[in-house]
Parts: C-alpha cells; sequence; structure tokens
C-alpha cells in the first residue's frame, strides 16, 4: 500500500466510510432505545434473548438505509489505483455498469451478518454493564469500565459473525464470481479452508467496528 505513492493510500475510502458511520451510527443507537421502549415496559431489566432481538432489528435497519455507500466504501479502498476519481464517480460507473443493482451487491451477507452481530453487540454490552453494576453497587459505571464493556462485547459479537462480513466484501468486490451467500461460501472454503472465511479479523480486532 505505501509503494502506491503517499500515506493517502492507507486511506482510500474513507471519504465515504466518514459519510455513512454518522448517519448509520444515529440511527442504529436511536432506533435501538425506541424498539427496546416498544417492546418492553423495562427496558432496562430485558432478557439476554429480548436484547439481541431488538439490537438485531436496530443494526439491520440502519446498515439497510446506508448500504450504498457501503459497497461505495469498499470498492474506493480495495480497487487499483485511479479506478475510481472518488465518491460520485464510483457510485456512477457502478450504476452504468451494473445498474443499481450494483449498489446493493452482497446486501444478503451483509443483513445476515449485521443482525446478529448488532443484536449480541448490543446484549452482551448491556448484560456486561449490569453485571459490573450489581457488582459495585453502584447507579452508574464509570467510563473506563464502559469502554472495557463495549469492547469485550465488540470483540465476541465480531469473531462470531465476522465469516459473513468477508462474504459480504466478496460480493461487494468480485461482483461476478459469486451466485449468492452459500456459492461465496463454498468456493472461499473449497479454495482457501476455514482461515479464508477468517482472514483479516486480527486487524478487525484491533480497528473494531
Amino acid at each position: 500500500m505505501a509503494a502506491e505513492g503517499t500515506v493517502f493510500a492507507f486511506f482510500r475510502g474513507n471519504g465515504a466510510n466518514c459519510l455513512k458511520i454518522a448517519p448509520e451510527t444515529a440511527i442504529k443507537f436511536a432506533l435501538n432505545d425506541r424498539i427496546k421502549r416498544a417492546f418492553s415496559e423495562d427496558p432496562g431489566n430485558m432478557r439476554f434473548h429480548e436484547r439481541v432481538l431488538c439490537g438485531g432489528v436496530a443494526g439491520g435497519i440502519a446498515q439497510g438505509s446506508i448500504y450504498p455507500l457501503e459497497t461505495i466504501r469498499t470498492r474506493l479502498a480495495v480497487s487499483p489505483p485511479g479506478t475510481y476519481r472518488g465518491i460520485g464517480h464510483c457510485a456512477g460507473l457502478i450504476v452504468r455498469l451494473e445498474g443499481f443493482k450494483g449498489l446493493y451487491r452482497g446486501v444478503g451477507a451483509s443483513m445476515a451478518g449485521i443482525v446478529p452481530y448488532a443484536g449480541l453487540s448490543f446484549a452482551l454490552f448491556e448484560t456486561l454493564k449490569q453485571t459490573v453494576k450489581q457488582k459495585d453497587k453502584n447507579s452508574e459505571i464509570s467510563t473506563s469500565y464502559r469502554l472495557v464493556c463495549g469492547g469485550l462485547a465488540g470483540l465476541v459479537a465480531q469473531s462470531a459473525t465476522y465469516p459473513l462480513d468477508i462474504v459480504r466484501r466478496r460480493m461487494q468486490v468480485q461482483a461476478h464470481q459469486y451466485n449468492g451467500i452459500w456459492d461465496a461460501i463454498t468456493q472461499i472454503l473449497s479454495k482457501e479452508d476455514w482461515r479464508g472465511v477468517y482472514k483479516g479479523l486480527s486487524m478487525n480486532w484491533v480497528k473494531g467496528e
């Protein structure tokens, strides 16, 4: 990547990433709180599977609402230098060559992955927070504990759903190589064995998402 030229090679696609992350995160957290209140009279004491359900629905809606930017971000990040001149050019070229459906490549794998990921992440975070509160007998927990709880929740949720994230990105970039989620998984496993569906997991642990 450094050989491509400058430090900006490490930030390709970051404009689209910044453009998508704010509305996606806002929608996800706002909907999670609203769905919890609609689902339960006592949102603070929901059972684990109820938290998974509410978080999963919120995550799925949030991801679906900004998904074209997810595709553009991935294409900008991994395509050879010079393929696209920016977000608008990338979007226009995808639509012209692949139709509007090109902006939604891998959306099935994305939904299959984001729903359990968001659900587990929210549920684990709330459960860990509640455990710390009960142990310390405090009404609120410190920022450091929140960071630890959030980090652990994200780590477990990401590890559990990462293969579907790999499938989504492969389908976004190598659009014509796969005929659906199952075909992508089968091809990856047959050519790269089980390690193929976990490529880049350690970097995702460091980065978090």
